[in-house]
């Protein structure tokens, strides 16, 4: 995605209270059901307080387990611990509090990095860090030295509480920093595609690595790139040729150059001229440069050439920043092409120790008036086709990252992505996930007099809902509650693949098949290591038609031929005793169960639910009537909502003496106006605080022993009022209500038996 701006605005205490119901103008259509303010509250968590995962995180500084590596049999591990995989919740920063466009004062960061903690994050990713550092500089890559010091504090702030980072090297397009075009979009000619053949855009790479990276931080004694709490570097955002296209610009300037001397180092004339059969005359005669393809939609020998030319030159870059951070103190991994839009993507992301990927549903690219957004559930076939793309696009031997997702404001139904995405790659086996935010953890809910921003695109730390989210993400993620897949479904990919049209992107079969087991991409070579039984599904060797390609970037239409490969892996799997007999999957229904029988997605009736020992949870889109998860019945739900209920003593969910209820629908912006209908929408405006929260009421029985105490908290997790049960043996009856309390609404409720 762009990067992140955040505009200037007052940074003040929360002192009003706002009470009372509303319903927000959002343009043409008001949205349905009552909604309650969000007043001025603090949102930082006490130690020791029901949403205090401090317990998640490790106890000593970051990185006294020694440098984060690459393992020889492909997992993450420490120094110390090299055969423990390691996992990390991450939190992105890409922003000072109140989506101000700078560093914490050293004040707040000492609170930022305890509430980091405390949410349960082990990882935090410094995003936008060279626009915060220079956009007030008065010559190229100047850096401000106020804002270099904020940096370092918080660097040492987040390793004294026990959270590694992931540093981002290069998010700027602009090719000088100082015009401050930090508006403008990207270009072909972006610094950060120009650093693969541009030698001056490399030396002002090298700079910034220089001046910022390689430097000691005074509050720890060390380079930053030499102390192990740093964990990942990203050396370029988002920076692929191909990602940079436009469409009447394909190319950065002066590339077809560097085709050509490419062209001529590795062939021979007569050579060329068979692996390129159109070649022009004047290319064939040498009077004329040969060019690259028309466009990144072109097909043939001449685009194969140069998609492998493509590659080279990433994997060039990639190792040439690589070797420069080394040479500098850096021995850990190093992501970069997380960009899954085209099949040069993949081939350069084949040759990479570790795999990154940006996975957006409804991305919000834009935070301007006029922005044209899709805002899809995850239950439809346009959000579910978006989601699996990044799922599928992995590989097997490899440790897989999400160092961006989102299924951000103002989306509807972004409640599903704090239950699907986290449950999902944990049962997948990824090793982090990171969801796009400004901060994730603000302060305060500031009031409106106070000037501060509303809710925008990844206000995560604002948003009632998302913090909500990522409290059930810790959970189900970091703490480990879904289970991994028990066995695998391999894509054989390799050269023949890459050269087929649409390989950017999967039949709409083979990522769905991501839902059901852990699946993943592998070269030709190395399917002989596979055990016998790992199911393969090719693409086979046929491109795909012109219909069939756009079907499936979209992914918004599930063909015959879908369902029909689907219900052939799954008959396969049940014979191998890979599924159960019992297992839900019905593609032509919409219905996919993961083989562990923890997640299932039922398309038709807008739910996804988990069931694991600690956690039971479901997303609705709609209103509900009885749906029994396992220990959790819920009998009734008013609106489209996330519900869920975890353990937070560790022990079964049947047996907890201690349980957090979530429960969260839309929120948003008084005045929030947007143009259009129905997942297209177009910004007219933010609008402003007070935030609204829409009121969801749901009625809940639980299994096991009755009787005990429901605590509705507040946003930050402390208690609000109390109500006892009393009761037998048969369960406990229980209704949430987000407007329990009308005056401060919740997404939390505490639940202790007696």
């Amino acid at each position: 995605m762009p990067p992140l701006k955040a505009a200037s605005g007052a940074l003040l205490a929360a002192a009003l209270l706002f009470t009372g119901s509303a319903v927000p103008d959002v343009g043409q259509a008001e949205p349905l059901g009552e909604w309650l303010i969000v007043p001025p509250q603090s949102l930082l968590i006490d130690a020791g307080n029901p949403l205090d995962f401090s317990s998640l995180v490790p106890q000593q500084p970051a990185g006294s387990s020694g440098q984060l590596l690459l393992q020889s049999d492909g997992r993450l591990g420490f120094e110390a611990t090299p055969d423990r995989a390691q996992r990390f919740n991450c939190a992105m920063l890409a922003s000072g509090p109140h989506q101000e466009a700078r560093f914490p004062t050293h004040a707040e960061a000492d609170v930022i990095a305890t509430q980091l903690r405390r949410h349960g994050y082990t990882l935090v990713r410094l995003h936008n860090t060279d626009y915060l550092l220079t956009r007030h500089a008065d010559r190229s890559l100047a850096i401000d030295p106020e804002q270099l010091d904020r940096f370092h504090y918080l660097l040492a702030a987040l390793k004294r509480e026990g959270v590694s980072w992931m540093l981002d090297v290069l998010t700027q397009p602009a090719t000088d920093m100082t015009a401050q075009a930090w508006s403008k979009g990207s270009s072909p000619d972006d610094l950060r595609v120009r650093i693969h053949f541009d030698q001056q855009a490399r030396q002002k790479w090298l700079a910034l690595v220089d001046q910022v990276f390689s430097t000691t931080n005074r509050y720890t004694g060390q380079s930053l790139l030499a102390d192990p709490a740093l964990a990942f570097v990203i050396g370029a955002n988002e920076n692929s040729i191909a990602f940079a296209a436009k469409a009447d610009r394909p190319y950065p300037a002066g590339l077809d150059d560097v085709f050509d001397r490419w062209l001529h180092t590795n062939f021979d004339a007569a050579q060329l001229n068979r692996a390129i059969p159109d070649l022009t005359s004047a290319e064939r005669a040498g009077t004329a440069r040969i060019k690259p393809p028309a466009n990144w939609d072109s097909s043939g020998e001449r685009m194969d050439l140069f998609q492998r030319f493509i590659s080279e030159t990433e994997v060039g870059l990639y190792r040439w920043m690589g070797g420069h951070l080394a040479e500098r103190g850096y021995r850990g991994p190093m992501l970069g092409y997380h960009e899954w839009y085209r099949g040069a993507n993949n081939r350069t992301r084949s040759q990479l120790p570790i795999i990154d990927m940006h996975a957006y549903v409804g991305e919000v690219a834009s935070q301007s008036a006029g922005a044209h957004f899709v805002l899809p559930s995850l239950t439809d076939d346009r959000g579910l086709g978006e989601m699996t793309a990044s799922f599928s696009n992995r590989w097997l031997d490899r440790p897989m990252v999400f160092s961006e997702y989102g299924q951000p404001f103002p989306n509807p139904t972004r409640y599903e992505s704090g239950l699907f995405y986290p449950a999902l790659a944990a049962f997948q086996g990824f090793s982090t996930i990171c969801r796009t935010a400004f901060l994730p953890v603000e302060g305060d809910i500031p009031s409106p007099a106070s000037g501060s921003r509303p809710l925008r695109g990844y206000s995560v730390g604002l948003d009632p809902n998302e913090r909500a989210q990522e409290t059930l993400s810790a959970l189900l993620f970091l703490r480990g509650d879904v289970s991994p897949a028990t066995s695998t479904i391999a894509v054989p990919f390799g050269p023949v693949q890459f050269r087929q049209a649409g390989s950017a992107s999967l039949p709409a079969e083979i990522k769905r098949a991501a839902l059901i087991a852990r699946l993943g991409l592998i070269t030709p070579e190395k399917i002989d290591l596979l055990p016998p039984s790992t199911p393969l599904l090719t693409l086979g060797n046929v491109p795909f038609t012109l219909p069939e390609k756009l079907i499936d970037r979209a992914g918004s239409i599930i063909t015959n031929r879908t369902e029909r490969r689907l219900a052939e892996l799954m008959a396969s799997m049940r014979a191998s005793g890979d599924l159960p007999a019992d297992n839900l999957t019905d593609p032509a229904a919409g219905i996919f169960q993961s083989q562990t029988g923890q997640i299932t997605l039922n398309q038709r009736a807008g739910t996804i639910s988990v069931v694991t020992p600690r956690t039971e949870a479901l997303s609705t889109t709609g209103a509900i009537d009885h749906i029994r998860l396992g220990n959790l019945a819920v009998e009734s739900i008013d609106g489209g909502a996330l519900l869920a209920a975890s353990a937070l003593d560790n022990l079964p969910l049947a047996s907890s003496q201690k349980i957090l209820f979530i429960l969260t629908g839309d929120t948003t912006n008084t005045a929030l106006s947007l143009n259009g209908s129905g997942i297209n929408r177009q910004l007219v405006d933010w609008g402003r605080l007070p935030i609204m929260m829409r009121r969801v009421k749901a009625k809940v029985s639980l299994a096991g022993p009755s009787g005990g105490r429901l605590t509705v908290l507040a946003l930050n997790g402390r208690p609000l009022r109390s109500t006892s049960f009393t009761g037998g043996r048969s369960g406990m009856e229980l209704t949430l209500d987000i407007g329990a309390i009308a005056a401060q609404p919740t997404t939390f409720f505490l639940f202790e038996r007696d």
